[in-house]
């Protein structure tokens, strides 16, 4: 009996040592929590209770040069979801299914397989926005934000550009001058209630924010229309790769259009490919073929190796330079300088560019801006290609006259024809002429710029009563506008094919011009890559210059008599 009561003793004693263990631990976590995590914990559960949010900013919006909106914002909504707070998932998922047009499975799955807020759908239309607030579910937090539109769609893309998901600036104006049109995002913390929902009147601002600025470009949305409208319709008819096509003002720089096909809508610009968002007027570069003859001849001219009355020997059509046969498109014989760019003979420019020399040639080249970029302010602008001196062949003093061995971007080449144009000055190209804020107060202005002058006033003068010759009497009399003087060249490029040579099949046809003389107030290019059906110059690409240039004239009431 003894022993019996004795093993319950020692039994009772384990029992209450246990107890009293437990307690004192128990104790000792309360301690632990209460007073040595008190801080940490407490600060845990203000997280909990709050969280911080990102403020976004207004984007600047783009104008063009007369206030005309291209690309402005709109109110859309962001839906996050919080799926530990969501109380019936398939529901819920059914639900905004039939509102955003998503599979109830789709949701559901993202909802099972997350932990942390995550976001649903982005866009959101004010009508979805109230018909998914009226649901009133638990989980599910609405967010306004601005979501960036052009209203104009495809006009002028490849120069605004586009944003990407959050806002930021992918292409074009929009990412050139990201750092203007952003603005300063801020951030804010705030409370929230049982079911994750901000509690407004609990906001604290921690850090600053300030809208974008906008952006007034030179392009003229009327002049834009014009371009595209003919751009259009040399794509129906000849089907080529691409096509460009600019009009500046050649007495500023001042860019009023400039548009490529193939294109893109900007306000779904991920459904098109990076070949129709590319900008080729500025990123790509062609051998420009003819109509670098404009630059030869100013060469020669300005150095007075040449007169416009001086005759050279054509070779009737066919020339051996250096073990290489330059061939015309037709056989001539003794020519005037004059009309060696009036017919586009391209043995007696091989003759004007050796008899200039390489290094005058070289120099006059690079003085008109090419093998270096212009500083458009456009992402991505292509410098060209033209050899260092250093690295012409005995062959490239009698080929690069006519364009060969040397390749141009469109702005390239309109920027340097324009300084024919206006005298002899080369005016850096412009794209933008403000940044402004919200108010329309000028942040910072853009002004015409002359980079340097290359040819003389006599021998722009003279060079463009040559190019009038052109389009009156030679390869550019379809791009002749009854009572308008015009001076214009064309250009036939044939396609150099690595490790082929000179395709027989692919051609770059263009025609360059400005109107009217003696007072240009337009000048205007137009280059069409891979042709089909037709390719020369003068029957590809004149008309459309025609075209362009009637109405521009028409829209801006510059009337024949001014040109006279």
């Amino acid at each position: 009996m003894g022993s019996l009561n004795s093993y319950h003793k020692r039994r009772t004693a384990i029992v209450v040592i246990v107890i009293n263990l437990a307690f004192l631990i128990l104790i000792g976590r309360l301690f632990h929590i209460q007073i040595l995590q008190n801080k940490k914990l407490s600060e845990e559960a203000k997280k909990i209770q709050k969280m911080k949010i990102l403020s976004t900013t207004e984007r600047g919006r783009i104008y063009d040069r007369n206030y005309r909106e291209l690309a402005i914002n709109i109110k859309t909504y962001t839906l996050y979801i919080r799926p530990k707070n969501v109380e019936d998932p398939k529901n819920v998922s059914e639900q905004l299914g039939r509102i955003l047009l998503k599979t109830p499975k789709y949701i559901l799955e993202q909802i099972q397989s997350r932990e942390k807020l995550f976001t649903l759908s982005r866009k959101l239309s004010s009508d979805m926005f109230n018909n998914i607030a009226a649901l009133d579910l638990k989980g599910i937090q609405l967010c306004p934000e601005s979501a960036r539109f052009y209203p104009k769609g495809t006009l002028g893309s490849h120069v605004i550009g586009f944003v990407s998901r959050d806002n930021k600036g992918l292409e074009g104006i929009e990412r050139f001058f990201e750092h203007e049109l952003g603005g300063k995002t801020g951030s804010y913390i705030t409370s929230k209630d049982a079911r994750g929902r901000e509690v407004i009147p609990f906001r604290s601002h921690i850090s600053s924010l300030s809208d974008g600025a906008n952006i007034v470009l030179t392009i003229d949305e009327i002049i834009q229309h014009i371009l595209e409208r003919e751009l259009n319709k040399l794509v129906e008819k000849f089907s080529p790769k691409s096509v460009t096509g600019i009009v500046m003002n050649p007495n500023t720089g001042e860019i009023l259009a400039l548009a490529n096909r193939p294109t893109y809508n900007p306000n779904n610009a991920g459904s098109f490919t990076h070949d129709c968002r590319r900008n080729r007027a500025a990123t790509d570069a062609y051998e420009p073929g003819s109509t670098f003859k404009v630059i030869t001849a100013a060469a020669a001219l300005n150095n007075k190796v040449f007169e416009p009355e001086d005759v050279i020997f054509a070779e009737n059509g066919s020339y051996r330079f250096m073990r290489h046969t330059i061939h015309d498109h037709d056989p001539y014989g003794k020519i005037t300088f004059a009309q060696a760019l009036e017919v586009s003979s391209n043995v007696a420019f091989a003759k004007i560019g050796i008899k200039t020399g390489a290094e005058e040639l070289y120099k006059y080249i690079r003085s008109f801006g090419f093998g270096a970029r212009t500083g458009i302010k456009l992402p991505g602008e292509a410098k060209g290609l033209l050899r260092s001196l250093s690295r012409w062949s005995k062959l490239s003093v009698g080929v690069i006259p006519f364009g060969q061995e040397i390749s141009v971007t469109p702005i390239q080449l309109i920027t340097a024809i324009s300084a024919v144009a206006n005298g002899g000055n080369l005016m850096a190209p412009m794209i933008v002429s403000s940044i402004e804020d919200k108010e329309g107060k000028i942040k910072k202005e853009f002004k015409p710029k002359k980079v340097r002058r290359v040819v003389s006033p006599q021998t722009s003068e003279i060079l463009t009563g040559i190019l009038t010759g052109v389009v009156k009497t030679g390869t550019g009399i379809n791009a002749q506008i009854e009572g308008y003087t015009i001076a214009g060249k064309t250009g036939t490029a044939q396609k150099y094919i690595q490790g082929k040579g000179y395709s027989n099949k692919k051609y770059v046809a263009s025609f360059i011009g400005f109107l009217p003389v003696p007072n240009p107030q337009i000048a205007i290019l137009i280059m069409v890559n891979e042709p089909h059906g037709a390719y020369y110059g003068s029957i590809v690409a004149a008309p459309a210059f025609k075209n362009v240039a009637q109405d521009v004239l028409r829209y801006l009431n510059v009337f024949p008599d001014q040109g006279e």
